[in-house]
Parts: C-alpha cells; sequence; structure tokens
C-alpha cells in the first residue's frame, strides 16, 4: 500500500508485463529513490520476450540479472544499466548510447557493432568481451577492465581512460584515439 501511494504521489505507473502492454510501460519503469527495482524471473521472461528489437529507451534496468540475455538490436540508449548483470549477454548491433553501464559486469558479452556513444564503462568488467566494430566514441571507460576483449575495428574517438583502466594485451589505446586523463 505505501509503495502504491508513492507511486501514485510521484506520477508512476505500476506497470506489468503482459503481451499486451510491454512497449508502453517500459518506459515508464523507474526506481524509486532508495528502492531497488524488483522484477520476478516471469516479468524479466515476458520483458525479454517482447517484440523486437526491443525498445527500452531511457528504461531503468539496474542491478538487473541479465546474464545470457538476447538483446542483439535492442535500443537500450539512456538507459540505467548501473550494476546490471550482462554476462554472456548478446546486444550485437545494440544501441547503448548515453547509457549508464557504471559498475556493470559484462563478461564475454557480444557487443560486435553495438553503438556506445558517450556511454558510461566506468569501473566496468569487459573480459573477454566481443567489441569488434562497436562504436565507443567519448565513452568513459574509467576503471574499466578490458582484459582480453575483442576491440577489431572498434572506435574510440575521444573515449577517456585513466592508468587503472586494463586493456587487452598488445593494445594501444592512444593509437585507437582514446584520452587518457589524470
Amino acid at each position: 500500500m505505501r509503495q502504491e501511494n508513492r507511486r501514485k504521489n510521484f506520477g508512476y505507473f505500476q506497470w506489468t508485463l503482459n503481451k499486451y502492454n510491454i512497449e508502453n510501460d517500459l518506459r515508464h519503469i523507474k526506481i524509486l529513490k532508495g528502492t531497488p527495482m524488483q522484477i520476478t524471473k516471469d516479468e524479466l521472461a515476458a520483458l525479454l520476450s517482447g517484440p523486437k528489437p526491443l525498445q527500452l529507451t531511457g528504461c531503468d534496468l539496474s542491478k538487473v540479472d541479465l546474464n545470457e540475455a538476447d538483446l542483439s538490436k535492442a535500443d537500450l540508449s539512456g538507459a540505467n544499466l548501473n550494476g546490471t548483470f550482462l554476462d554472456k549477454a548478446k546486444l550485437r548491433y545494440a544501441d547503448l548510447s548515453k547509457a549508464n553501464l557504471d559498475g556493470a559486469t559484462l563478461n564475454k558479452a557480444n557487443f560486435h557493432g553495438a553503438t556506445l556513444i558517450e556511454a558510461d564503462l566506468s569501473d566496468t568488467n569487459l573480459r573477454g568481451a566481443d567489441l569488434s566494430g562497436a562504436k565507443l566514441n567519448h565513452a568513459n571507460l574509467s576503471y574499466a577492465n578490458l582484459s582480453g576483449a575483442n576491440l577489431s575495428g572498434a572506435g574510440l574517438n575521444g573515449a577517456t581512460y585513466n592508468t587503472h583502466t586494463q586493456w587487452p594485451a598488445g593494445f594501444d589505446p592512444l593509437a585507437a584515439g582514446a584520452i587518457l586523463i589524470p
């Protein structure tokens, strides 16, 4: 009851994920201040089985377990994926422009051809991820772990990183157009 009132007071819609309202209600998924998002396995399954490509622009999916999820070609631009678990997820050709992935685990995730322009990838774990052909221009890669990642053909012009960023062996971020920040 209390959470229902808070949703009403802040104008949030209570959402249910079914085949009729997935597309409309996903735009309204938000976390109330201090309240972690609760999503059941059934709701998550309904979300992922929605019409493709998924339209998740600006959605708050922070700390959700999306390991091995297929989000290929999904529009996640501006989405909050802070602390989300995306190990072995498929994000081929997905749009993650200006998305917040701070602290996300993305081990062996497939970002082939994805757009991550101006995305916050700080403190992410991208070990063994496929970022081939991905657009990482102006992305924040501070504290990111990219050990063993495939960065062939990735666009890194203007991407920022710090001395704590871990790159694949032999990779030269400066030559790829990335900018070292203090």
